[in-house]
Formats: structure tokens, C-alpha cells, sequence
């Protein structure tokens, strides 16, 4: 074969290569994701502890690790120890909070999104409460009983169980507050009555005469008397 001949095959390569980098080009076709930032599942956690979470699957947001050491560290000085097993997610206004976040009172005003984990059989019983109350320093009243919900199916919001007592806001009068989530899982359907009142409620109690176990999970956020005042111009005084 000639020098010329040799030339020319060589240029008409060149040239096929260029054209096939051009069509398919040299990295992953652009409708599909090569970093988990493109998958929508990334979270990025600001300061305050609140998350930005996307999903493409549309279901809710989970800012809640579904095994969350971080509430259980928090709340040792009022429930013994024990192991989250069930995926629990909490949102206000739309915003996901992680365990520990920073709210104001009236950032929390109005009752959050909560959705429980676990399968359609299931049962749960949901508690919030201030074990602060009125006062980090002085507890007396606590556990200052916030909401509590019972019999939420397994895999559904909050709202599908029963409000045995409903959601009333954050409202520290002193210091820093927290506000615990409880999840406890049922072995049955109850029927619990409403506590008198609020104030001196005690969660572990509860569990303990509707045979509750241990809760299953945990979360919480802080809410503190500065933010109120702040907010409204005066001290909260309930």
C-alpha cells in the first residue's frame, strides 16, 4: 500500500473519531445524574439545625436521621436510654428541622407536619412535651404536655391518628426550653383519656399504663424566652 493511500485512511480515522466525540461526547449523557447532588436526595443542614431536603420521589421530606442519637444524648435526664428503630420526620412551614435545632416561638405556632415510619400495621403514639418547665434551672411543672396523638398508622402524618391533646405551641417564660418528640409504637389500639391538665405530665408514665414500651423514636428543637421577647416586645408569660 502506497504512502498516499496510507494518508488518506488515516485522516478518514481521524475524522470518525472526531464525529463520535462530538455526538455522544465524552462524559454521562446530561438527563442523568453522576453526583448524588443530581439525584434531588442531597440535604444540606444550615446553622440553626434546619435542613433543605428535595426529594424527586415526592413523598415527605425526612430531616430526621432515621436512627437519631443526637435527641436521645439530649434528653438523658428524663427517659433511661434506648434504641430509635423507626424513621420520624418533623417540619414547620414546610422547613425540615434536624434534632437540636433553634426555633421561635412563633416559628412553631402553629402544629408541624410529622410523619411516622414503620408499615400500614402498624400503630404509634406521638408525645410532645417541655421537660423545662417554666424553667431549665427550676423544672417544677414539667413535663409541660404540649400534643399527644395516638393510634397514627405505620407510614402516615400525624394527623391520621388520634388527638387525644391538641397541639399547643411553645411559649418558655425563662431561659431555653426543650421540646421533645416521643414515638412510641402500640401493640394495640387505645383509648386514652386527656389529661386534667398539662402541666406535671409525665411521658414515661403514659407509656408505662398503655403498655408502650420504650419509645422507638426521638427529636426535639429549642425554643427560648429571649426569641419571644424579641418577637412580640415582651416576655411570654405562659
Amino acid at each position: 500500500m502506497d504512502r498516499s493511500r496510507l494518508s488518506g485512511l488515516a485522516c478518514l480515522l481521524v475524522a470518525c473519531l472526531f464525529f463520535t466525540l462530538v455526538l455522544f461526547g465524552t462524559g454521562p449523557p446530561a438527563n442523568l445524574p453522576d453526583s448524588k447532588a443530581d439525584r434531588g436526595d442531597v440535604q444540606t443542614v444550615s446553622r440553626d439545625g434546619r435542613s433543605d431536603i428535595s426529594s424527586e420521589a415526592g413523598t415527605l421530606n425526612v430531616s430526621i436521621s432515621r436512627f437519631d442519637a443526637t435527641a436521645v444524648s439530649l434528653i438523658a435526664d428524663m427517659l433511661d436510654a434506648f434504641t430509635p428503630s423507626v424513621a420520624l420526620s418533623i417540619a414547620y412551614e414546610g422547613m425540615p428541622i434536624q434534632s437540636g435545632a433553634e426555633l421561635s416561638p412563633s416559628e412553631a405556632e402553629v402544629f408541624p407536619t410529622v410523619r411516622v415510619g414503620g408499615s400500614e400495621n402498624d400503630l404509634y403514639t406521638l408525645v410532645l412535651v417541655d421537660p423545662d418547665a417554666p424553667s431549665p434551672e427550676a423544672p417544677s411543672e414539667a413535663e409541660w404536655l404540649h400534643w399527644l396523638v395516638t393510634n397514627i398508622p405505620g407510614g402516615q402524618e400525624a394527623t391520621a391518628g388520634t388527638d387525644v391533646v391538641p397541639y399547643s405551641g411553645p411559649t418558655p417564660p425563662v431561659g431555653r426550653h426543650r421540646y421533645v418528640f416521643l414515638l412510641y409504637e402500640q401493640a394495640y389500639q387505645i383509648e386514652a383519656q386527656p389529661p386534667t391538665q398539662r402541666n406535671r405530665f409525665k411521658a414515661q408514665m403514659f407509656a408505662q399504663e398503655h403498655e408502650l414500651g420504650d419509645p422507638v423514636a426521638a427529636s426535639l428543637f429549642y425554643a427560648s424566652a429571649a426569641k419571644a421577647e424579641r418577637e412580640t416586645g415582651e416576655t411570654e408569660t405562659a
